[in-house]
């Protein structure tokens, strides 16, 4: 194998170099699709806990960040993003009641994208 790759170098050496860079990448990409088999699929039902943030509940549950910083009455923040947690302690609230109503409004959102349809 060595011996045909000086050989192919001494004739083509750009021609090689080549050669050897795509099956390289190649190899990554068939690497990276056939790990992707394994992978457990995404959950389907997702319960909003206290821990996430605005951001992954917008993608678990395909609301539009705009529309979800709007139920939250919240800003788009520049640093670090809060919590539920963080959001129900500087209102003064129950982790529990804020979301249930957050959910209750993603539900109707839900509902009314559907009928809209």
């Amino acid at each position: 194998m060595i011996a045909k790759l000086k050989k192919s170098w001494k004739a083509a050496p750009i021609a090689t170099v080549l050669l050897v860079l795509s099956l390289t990448i190649a190899t990554g990409f068939t690497v990276r699709l056939a790990a992707g088999f394994f992978r457990p699929p995404p959950p389907q039902e997702v319960v909003l806990e206290e821990w996430m943030t605005p951001r992954l509940i917008s993608h678990t549950w395909h609301v539009p960040p705009k529309i979800l910083r709007g139920f939250l009455e919240i800003e788009q923040s520049e640093g670090r993003p809060k919590n539920l947690g963080q959001i129900a302690e500087e209102r003064g609230l129950e982790n529990e009641s804020l979301i249930d109503a957050l959910e209750a409004k993603i539900i109707a959102f839900h509902d009314a994208r559907r009928e809209g349809k």
